[in-house]
């Protein structure tokens, strides 16, 4: 998992280093920065990141039981 969302937040190489298989941005709907920059959705999309904003789906719940990641969303 990865929590990122400025263009400055993870590089590439970091990113392909890391390989998240999920990206959490928190980020304000309409928020005064921009985010998260389309630089940054576009890397993680590069590397098939499973992408869950804030500021589109309120908050963002994961657990796990050790094997499995469930992810509940509530606006």
């Amino acid at each position: 998992m990865d929590i990122i969302g400025s263009n400055t937040s993870s590089s590439q190489k970091f990113l392909e280093q890391v390989k998240p298989k999920y990206s959490i941005i928190m980020a304000g709907k309409n928020n005064s920065y921009g985010l998260p920059k389309e630089k940054i959705l576009q890397r993680l999309k590069k590397l098939d990141s499973e992408i869950y904003r804030t500021d589109e789906v309120g908050t963002i719940e994961m657990t796990s039981d050790g094997n499995k990641i469930q992810v509940k969303l509530s606006k």
